[in-house]
């Protein structure tokens, strides 16, 4: 008997049934129709029970029904095939969650199919509900055969909770940028991209429009001005961009891996991407890039697809420093002595934060 119990116990581990919700994207202020599918490959299942777990913002706003393709149907005493007569019961706990279940008092007759939606719900988002990205808990889940009970394991879906419009105000010409929402871009005003290739110390940035949600960007507008970008979701995905996002804040460590992470802005006088410190907390919304460690770079410049702007002039040989933001690429500033006619020596430097090669051959 023990035996037979432990058997019994690995067959509940091992089977393949499962209660899951979709992941799906929804607006502040939005009511959409979700679904929870069950799939019973190689079991009858005669009824559903489950505790669902709904995030702050979210709410049920009307009773569950089940999916019409897998109610199924009975031979009654009279020989006469009708419809299940399975409905859904859901009841708000005093402690918050939902209590579903799901059967039938006059017959035992199985869900049809072994794969599917089977509950279709109406779920609202509040219109004060916070942007970002937050999950629907279904757990304690019991799929009964007419053989035994099974408990399949808890599932959290992914909602990502979007604005129908968002707002950037640029803080300067250029920097970087994520959202947890899918983005258009086209006739904003505002372009963005993402860094599609590195090679010698500057990465390669590509303009795109349609973004996806949670994509690392570069953004590059007017200082000051604010931008209205309207959500849009995108069937477009980016898997070759070496920009990463930064939804909450967060510390960027300094390598991850096989990677080393670069933090854009301006250092000694140097505007780029700089080796992350791995110090200080990134803000939410904005991007880091990450390139191979191998690369070995200190800085990257950037350079906008075909658009040369990683070497931003070519000095003459006698020309005078006669700016105070000249540094070498180590950062150090080098100092004006216009008074004694100083002049650079033959070498790449960075001038008003640009690179600026100098050709002092004698």
């Amino acid at each position: 008997m023990f035996v037979g119990l432990l058997a019994a116990l690995g067959m509940k581990a091992q089977s393949p049934l499962a209660l899951t919700i979709e992941d799906f994207d929804i607006k502040a202020g939005e009511t959409k129709t979700v679904y929870v599918a069950m799939q019973n490959e190689g079991y009858d299942v005669i009824a559903i029970e489950f505790k669902m777990q709904l995030p702050n913002g979210l709410s049920l706003k009307s009773k569950p029904t089940l999916t019409s393709e897998r109610i199924g149907s009975f031979t009654d005493d009279f020989g006469e095939v009708v419809a299940s007569g399975k409905t859904v019961n859901a009841a708000k706990n005093a402690a918050g969650y939902w209590i579903f279940s799901i059967f039938s008092q006059t017959d035992q007759a199985p869900f049809v199919g072994t794969e599917g939606n089977v509950i279709a719900m109406s779920i609202a988002a509040d219109a004060n509900i916070a942007i970002g990205e937050t999950s629907i808990r279904l757990y304690d889940i019991e799929l009964p055969t007419k053989d035994a009970p099974y408990y399949p394991a808890e599932y959290s879906n992914k909602v990502t909770v979007c604005k129908e419009n968002v707002t950037i105000t640029m803080a300067h010409d250029k920097q970087t940028f994520s959202c947890a929402q899918p983005l258009d871009f086209t006739n904003t005003g505002l372009k963005a991209y993402i860094a599609t290739a590195y090679q010698d110390e500057k990465a390669t940035l590509t303009r795109v429009e349609s973004v996806p949600a949670k994509t690392g960007l570069f953004l590059v507008g007017t200082e000051g001005e604010t931008y209205t970008v309207p959500y849009a979701p995108s069937s477009e995905t980016y898997d070759n961009n070496l920009l990463k996002p930064v939804l909450t804040p967060q510390v960027v460590p300094q390598t991850e891996g096989d990677y080393t992470n670069y933090l854009y802005g301006e250092v000694a006088g140097v505007v780029g991407f700089h080796k992350s410190s791995g110090n200080g907390t990134v803000a939410a919304g904005k991007a880091y890039l990450q390139l191979p460690t191998a690369s070995g770079a200190r800085f990257v410049d950037i350079v906008f697809g075909d658009e040369t702007t990683g070497i931003n002039a070519l000095l003459k040989n006698n020309e005078e420093i006669t700016n105070n933001n000249v540094y070498d690429l180590q950062g150090r500033k080098i100092e004006n002595r216009k008074s004694v006619n100083r002049k650079l020596r033959k070498g790449v430097y960075i001038v008003d934060g640009k690179k600026a090669v100098v050709n002092n051959s004698k």
